[in-house]
């Protein structure tokens, strides 16, 4: 954004703001390829070597502790000084003044230097999501044919049947069956969170997936609290909760299913 804005200035010179127009572009390069290599050094912890790599842009960080970072001493080498007379939207000359007299004036193509640098970051980006679709890819081959669905038992509906059942009946003796239908679901959950933090290391990257285990882990916690209190057979709020629970199994197999199908080799 700084950079388009740069190209979008009216014309000037070192008398009508030019030294800061071209500190900042400077600035900007500088710290663009900073956020290339720290992007790098995130995704894969891999340094960008901008010297031994792409010297065409590396000269672009060269130039900036030239003229922005260290002009009046450059780590003992020399101090710079850009000639205001030259300083224009298209480029500038600056001069290094060396200990032994050796000074070099060096002329900057701003266009030039710009392409470049747009060229080469735009090549580094390509690379660096090419690399991600790569790593994507076989991670995803790591799952393919570990599917998450094969994790809801078969028996599922028929516990939930039982779990009605033990709502609408007296008989407290059906309790015991009714826990293990809990007990089930609940071993359901474990196993499911298990296995969505080794496809995604949390739970958390899948926040509609978590929100539904959220949910059925309270409902599963109430309900064993209706059934110890003696309070779980025609009670309106035991309806209410199985109903929630059977809608939202439903939901999270679904969704389940979704990562599945993404997870599958093309």
């Amino acid at each position: 954004m700084a950079i388009n804005q740069f190209n979008d200035l009216p014309l000037f010179d070192g008398l009508t703001g030019g030294y800061l127009y071209i500190h900042g572009l400077l600035q900007t390069l500088y710290m663009q390829q900073d956020s290339v290599n720290h992007l790098s050094q995130s995704l894969f912890i891999k340094k960008i070597n901008y010297k031994k790599n792409y010297p065409e842009i590396y000269s672009v960080r060269e130039l900036r502790n030239d003229v922005t970072g260290h002009p009046t001493n450059n780590y003992g080498k020399y101090f710079c000084v850009i000639s205001q007379t030259t300083i224009s939207n298209l480029g500038f000359t600056y001069c290094r003044y060396h200990p032994n007299g050796n000074n070099q004036f060096i002329h900057i193509e701003i266009k030039s230097l710009l392409n470049k640098q747009r060229e080469l970051v735009s090549k580094i980006l390509n690379k660096i999501i090419g690399d991600l679709k790569m790593e994507d890819k076989e991670h995803k081959k790591k799952f393919s044919e570990d599917k998450l669905v094969s994790i809801f038992p078969n028996s599922l509906n028929y516990q939930i049947e039982k779990l009605f059942e033990g709502a609408y009946s007296k008989n407290t003796n059906k309790y015991p069956m009714t826990k293990i239908s809990l007990d089930l679901i609940q071993s359901l959950m474990n196993d499911l969170t298990k296995a969505i933090d080794d496809r995604f290391e949390s739970l958390n990257a899948v926040s509609s997936v978590k929100g539904l285990i959220m949910k059925i882990n309270f409902i599963n916690k109430h309900l064993f609290e209706l059934i110890n209190s003696q309070k779980y057979s025609g009670n309106l709020d035991t309806e209410v909760y199985l109903d929630s629970l059977k809608r939202s199994l439903s939901d999270l197999k679904g969704m389940c299913q979704e990562i599945d199908d993404d997870f599958k080799e093309d």
